[in-house]
C-alpha cells in the first residue's frame, strides 16, 4: 500500500471516529436536556407556568374608550389564556386582573407625539411610548400592587390615525410598591385576541416575523408578512391566532430538544416521522437541519385542528432560520424566519406546505447546499419526511409522483365500481326495508369517498370506496333474503 493511500485511509478513519464521538456526545446532551435541564434554545423560567398579568385600562382627555371592561377581560383571561394553554401543551397559562376602571392619563393623547408607523424606530417615538407606558402605570399605581404581576398590558382607545400596538421587556418603570415594571405591552381596545397573543409573545422573548420597512411604508404590519405569511402569530394577526411555529415553541421551552430531530451534517440521510405541532405529548415536533453558520432549516407538520383551524392549509412546512438576525437594529431583524413556498406560482404563502396530494409538491430542494426534503408518507396526522442529498431526493420524488398517479387511478377505479353498485342497489332494494337502511349507510360512505378524491386524498378515497362496496353488497344480500320472505 502506498504512503499516500495509507495516509488517506488514516484520515478517513479519524473523521469517522470524530463523527461517531460527536454523535454520541450530542445524544447524551439531548438526553440530559429532556430530563429537565434548561434547553439550549434560550428557554427562560418565565415562559412556563402561570403568567400573572395586570391589565390597565387607560384613556385620555381627548380620546375616550368605547369598549367594556368585560370584553377586555374575555380577550385576555379567557381567549388568550385558552390559546396559551393549548399552544404550550398546558405548560403556560394566564392569570391576573383587569383594573376596575379606565384611568385618565395626565396628558392628552396628542401630547404623546407621533406613535404611527411613520415614526417607527425613532428615538422620539420610543421616548413617547415610554412616557405613555409610565403614565399609565403611575395612574393605576394607587390601586394596583405591582408585586403580584410579572407583566402589564395597557389598553387604550383607537386614535384617528391608527398606531401599531407595541411591547417591550425593558421599560424600567418604577412603582410605589418598590418594584420596577420591565415587561409591558400597549394594545388598542378594538383588537382581537390574536393581537394580545402577539404582543404578549414579545414579552416572552419572541421577535416579529414581518418586514419592518414594508410595514412602515404602508402603515400596516399585516401587509408586511412576506416571510412567514399566516403560519405564526408573530408574522401577522387575523382575528384568531394560529399556533406558534416549532422554532418559536422551542425558544419558549414548550418543545424540548429531544422532540427536535437534529441533523448536524448536510449530506446526512434519514427518514423521520414528524408529528403534528398542535397535539401534546408527541415524539418529534420538528426536524432541524444545520446548513452552515447560524443558518438552519426547520421542518414541521401543521394540521387544521384546535387553534390551527384558521390555517390556510395543512401539510409539511419548511422554513429557513437565520439566528444571526435574533439581535440587531430594526432594519437587520427582518427575515429571521423565511417560509419556503411549496407553490411559488401563487402570490401568497397560504399554500406553502408540502404534501402527497396531487395539487401539492412533495419535495423542497436547496440544490446549492445539496439538500432535499421530501414527504414520503402519511401516518394519521403525522408525516414521514426524507432529508438527504439532492440526488437521493430526486429519485425518491420521481417514485412518489409515480405512486401518486397509481393511487389516483386505483381510487378512481374503486369509486366507479362503488357507484355502479349504488345504481344497481337503488333499482333493486325496496324502500323502508333492512336492506334500504344499509343502502343509505353505504351511500353516505361513498359520498365521503368522493369528497376525499376531490381534495386529492386518494388513500382515504380508496378505503372509503371499498367500505361502500362491502355495504352495497351486504344491502343487496339482505334485500334478496327479505324478498324471499315476502314471497
Amino acid at each position: 500500500m502506498c504512503c499516500t493511500h495509507q495516509k488517506f485511509m488514516e484520515v478517513k478513519a479519524m473523521k469517522g471516529l470524530y463523527r461517531s464521538m460527536l454523535s454520541t456526545i450530542l445524544l447524551l446532551m439531548l438526553a440530559i436536556q429532556c430530563s429537565g435541564s434548561v434547553a439550549s434554545y434560550g428557554q427562560s423560567p418565565t415562559t412556563r407556568g402561570a403568567q400573572s398579568i395586570i391589565v390597565i385600562l387607560a384613556e385620555f382627555s381627548d380620546l375616550k374608550h368605547k369598549t367594556t371592561r368585560e370584553h377586555i377581560y374575555d380577550l385576555v383571561f379567557v381567549q388568550m389564556n385558552s390559546y396559551y394553554r393549548e399552544a404550550s401543551y398546558n405548560t403556560t397559562w394566564i392569570t391576573g386582573d383587569v383594573t376596575e376602571r379606565w384611568y385618565m392619563l395626565p396628558a392628552p393623547f396628542a401630547d404623546y407625539g407621533d406613535l404611527t408607523w411613520a415614526s417607527h424606530g425613532t428615538k422620539a417615538q420610543q421616548d413617547n411610548r415610554k412616557k405613555l407606558v409610565g403614565d399609565a402605570i403611575q395612574s393605576a399605581d394607587q390601586d394596583v400592587d405591582f408585586r403580584k404581576y410579572i407583566c402589564v398590558l395597557i389598553v387604550i382607545p383607537v386614535p384617528a390615525k391608527r398606531i401599531p400596538n407595541f411591547a417591550s421587556n425593558g421599560w424600567n418603570i418604577p412603582t410605589n410598591d418598590g418594584v420596577k415594571v420591565d415587561r409591558a405591552t400597549v394594545q388598542l381596545e378594538t383588537v382581537g385576541a390574536d393581537t394580545f397573543v402577539h404582543e404578549f409573545g414579545h414579552t416572552l422573548g419572541l421577535r416579529d416575523l414581518y418586514d419592518y420597512d414594508i410595514a412602515a411604508k404602508v402603515g400596516d404590519s399585516s401587509k408586511a408578512a412576506i416571510y412567514a405569511g399566516r403560519w405564526d402569530p408573530m408574522s401577522m394577526t387575523q382575528g384568531k391566532p394560529e399556533h406558534f411555529c416549532a422554532y418559536n415553541k422551542a425558544i419558549l421551552g414548550w418543545i424540548l430538544p429531544c422532540q427536535v430531530n437534529a441533523i448536524i451534517y448536510v449530506g446526512e440521510s434519514k427518514t423521520v416521522k414528524v408529528d403534528p405541532l398542535e397535539i401534546a405529548n408527541q415524539s418529534t415536533y420538528a426536524i432541524k437541519i444545520w446548513v452552515g453558520g447560524q443558518l438552519c432549516y426547520f421542518v414541521e407538520v401543521r394540521q387544521q385542528v384546535g387553534f390551527d383551524t384558521v390555517l390556510p392549509d395543512y401539510g409539511v412546512l419548511v422554513y429557513l432560520v437565520d439566528e444571526e438576525k435574533k439581535v440587531g437594529s430594526l432594519s437587520t431583524l427582518s427575515g429571521l424566519l423565511v417560509v419556503k413556498d411549496g407553490n411559488p406560482d401563487t402570490p401568497t404563502l397560504d399554500d406553502a406546505t408540502l404534501d402527497l396530494r396531487v395539487n401539492k409538491k412533495a419535495g423542497f430542494f436547496d440544490r446549492e447546499r445539496n439538500l432535499s426534503i421530501v414527504v414520503t408518507g402519511r401516518l394519521g396526522l403525522s408525516y414521514t419526511v426524507f432529508v438527504g442529498p439532492v440526488s437521493q431526493g430526486d429519485t425518491m420524488l420521481r417514485e412518489i409522483e409515480s405512486n401518486i398517479m397509481t393511487r389516483m387511478t386505483e381510487a378512481n377505479k374503486t369509486i366507479t365500481q362503488a357507484q355502479e353498485l349504488e345504481t344497481r342497489a337503488m333499482r333493486s332494494i325496496t324502500v323502508n326495508t333492512g336492506g334500504y337502511k344499509i343502502l343509505q349507510q353505504a351511500s353516505d360512505v361513498l359520498r365521503s369517498a368522493e369528497k376525499a378524491f376531490s381534495v386529492y386524498d386518494f388513500t382515504v378515497a380508496s378505503d372509503r370506496a371499498k367500505e361502500a362496496i362491502t355495504l352495497f353488497e351486504r344491502a343487496l344480500s339482505v334485500e334478496l333474503e327479505e324478498s324471499k320472505q315476502r314471497q
